[in-house]
């Protein structure tokens, strides 16, 4: 099909060898027969005429316009009786044959495609830039050109306007001329677009058609005077719309993650974010399964970039500028995007899973436990519908014992595509307990808090009824009518308050109905110490990969506790469960780098693959839920 081309290159800030490259790229087009060289008009500032003259071929249609619209007008008014299609370029855009071939191609493939606007490239760079630069990862500008070549042929966008495009016959034939009282071209050319539009002409822009940009501070973004802008959206209140689903199109994100995620460059590929914003400046089992995560990353995350989203309070409180110091902390919000997300503390509200689906291609969570929703202590969270959602869209599930993943699949149907793993937290004597020494031992240690399923308040009194002559300490808990019994504060006691609790106990015992690990158990045995724990799935499989001092105990009643309590006391011999059956002697037990290696690995493996990100699914999910929340029926 025949093409007519208007170049506008009446910029001050175009130098002389910018418009050379652009008039040479048209001088190629026309030898190949692409255009003819009486269908090319060019608009020059005065300057540059003169300065180009022995560029400029003599069948080239040149002017200095004075009233750019107009003549404009007269370039479009020739395509129409020509039964040409229009190129149009303002700045210094130079499309290649290929580039014209992939827009004509998308023109072709329905008839109310009215423009084609190509990708574009800054002359001796290798990557294709962004559809839009102010949009979508705010720390990649450039991506890789290989993976242009995954995305689909085309994608179809709102009002579009860019330094070229390419508009069909049909709208060149329909609407014939520019609409006057615009102070600039680019508003022209968007009054054009956006009457085309109302009457079913869509924007589209081509993924295999690259044009390059000579200038390294080229703009993409094509604006008008402010009049302009009054003027446009007086005429077309729905611009305003639009604009703001452009804006907020999923489609920039996705595409700069996935650029990110098979970039060559490993200091943009290999980025890692660990959302730690539920981190609470406390000690507990959540804080404890952290720390060990960080600890072991810190010597080995190899050539990974990782980031802690967690408030300063938060990092100061735990020491993490010692325990992940090459760790970068980011805080409130991170400044770029990354090619995985790992909440290592489970989600609570999907608002937490859309903030990871919003910063990374790949999402991972850990899970340590279904309780909080097992119990309906807190309904207002409706954890059933989170924990639900995200057995469909995470991209990898993690789990702390292979207990946590039965009871989360029997409670939540897992997607086949969704990767789940069990990273069994460490059961390394060396990482609870540096020199396992006898304490005092002068009494009994509860671990729990009050908490219903931790069962401790019926515990502490069935003991202090059996034992009057005994002194208890609880870890959590405290109960002022019981005199023989010292509570202490779980959340704010110091690391070394918690060590000399589990050193000087002379029993420790763990009544919690369910846990996901349960840390009591591993770091009592660390230290040498009984540990008398409620029987369980979960409690066979520590013990299992346990090896290393220390006496375990289970049971099934309270009588079989006191029981158990009793002939401790009295030292008599007792029933030990066993352990290390899973852990071979010839090596050492499984450590805190073993869990956050299998994590790292696993991770490593799912983004090798960038195809197999579930982004697109998880967006799907959210912008339905965004739309029904924005316009609820009824």
């Amino acid at each position: 099909m025949q093409t007519h081309v208007l170049i506008d290159l009446r910029s001050e800030d175009l130098s002389k060898a910018a418009i050379e490259q652009v008039l040479a790229s048209v001088v190629v087009a026309t030898e190949a027969g692409r255009l003819l060289a009486t269908d090319v008009r060019l608009f020059l500032s005065e300057a540059h005429r003169e300065a180009l003259a022995d560029a400029l071929d003599d069948e080239w249609q040149v002017s200095s316009p004075t009233n750019v619209i107009e003549a404009a007008n007269h370039a479009m008014l020739g395509a129409a009786i020509a039964g040409a299609q229009w190129f149009v370029s303002v700045g210094v855009a130079i499309p290649d044959e290929e580039c014209f071939l992939a827009l004509e191609s998308v023109l072709a493939t329905d008839p109310y495609f009215g423009f084609a606007f190509p990708r574009f490239a800054r002359v001796g760079e290798d990557g294709c830039l962004k559809l839009s630069e102010n949009l979508g990862d705010p720390g990649l500008n450039v991506m890789p050109m290989p993976d242009l070549a995954s995305r689909p042929d085309y994608y179809l966008v709102a009002d579009h306007l860019k330094p070229a495009m390419l508009a069909s016959l049909q709208v060149v034939r329909d609407f014939e001329a520019l609409s006057g009282g615009y102070e600039t071209l680019a508003s022209a050319l968007r009054d054009w677009i956006a009457r085309s539009r109302r009457v079913g002409f869509r924007c589209v822009v081509s993924n295999r058609s690259i044009a390059r940009v000579e200038a390294a501070n080229a703009k993409l973004e094509l604006e008008g005077t402010p009049a302009d802008e009054k003027k446009l959206k007086e005429t077309f209140p729905e611009i305003e719309a639009l604009e703001a689903q452009w804006s907020a199109d999923g489609l920039h994100e996705w595409e700069a993650l996935r650029g990110r995620a098979c970039s060559p460059n490993t200091s943009i590929r290999n980025t890692l974010l660990i959302d730690l914003s539920d981190l609470g400046a406390v000690y507990n089992g959540t804080s404890e399964a952290v720390i060990a995560l960080l600890s072991g990353l810190s010597g080995i995350h190899g050539d990974w970039k990782v980031d802690l989203l967690v408030a300063p309070n938060v990092a100061d409180f735990h020491g993490l500028d010692r325990i992940a110091r090459n760790f970068r902390p980011v805080w409130p919000e991170p400044d770029t995007r990354y090619t995985a997300v790992f909440r290592p503390i489970q989600p609570w509200s999907l608002r937490q899973i859309e903030r990871l689906h919003g910063l990374g291609l790949f999402v991972f969570v850990m899970m340590f436990d279904t309780i909080l929703g097992d119990s309906s202590l807190r309904p207002d969270l409706r954890l059933d519908t989170v924990w639900r959602t995200l057995a469909r869209v995470a991209d990898g599930l993690f789990y702390i014992s292979r207990f946590t993943r039965d009871r989360f699949r029997t409670r939540f149907p897992v997607a086949d595509s969704v990767e789940e793993k069990v990273t069994l937290l460490s059961t390394n004597p060396a990482d609870y307990c540096a020199e396992p020494r006898r304490g005092k031992g002068n009494f009994i240690f509860l671990v729990g808090n009050d908490l219903p399923h931790k069962w401790i308040q019926p515990t502490i009194r069935d003991l202090a009824d059996v034992f009057p002559r005994e002194k208890f300490k609880t870890l959590g808990y405290s109960d002022p009518t019981i005199r023989q019994l010292e509570g202490v504060d779980s959340g704010h006691a110091s690391a070394s308050a918690v060590t000399e609790l589990y050193r000087d106990a002379r029993l420790i015992i763990y009544p919690s109905l369910y846990e996901g690990f349960g840390f009591p158990v591993v770091r009592g045995l660390s230290f040498g110490r009984t540990v008398i724990a409620r029987k369980s799935a979960l409690l066979e499989e520590v013990a299992a990969h346990y090896r290393g001092p220390g006496r375990l105990l289970g049971y099934d009643t309270r009588s079989e506790l006191v029981e158990s309590v009793a002939r401790c006391l009295k030292g008599m011999d007792v029933e030990e469960m066993p352990l290390g059956k899973l852990s071979p002697e010839s090596s050492s037990p499984r450590s805190q780098v073993e869990f956050a290696a299998d994590v790292l690995s696993a991770i490593e493996r799912r983004v090798a693959d960038p195809n197999s990100s579930l982004w697109a699914r998880r967006q799907q999910i959210f912008e339905v839920s965004s739309a029904y929340a924005a316009h609820p029926v009824g």
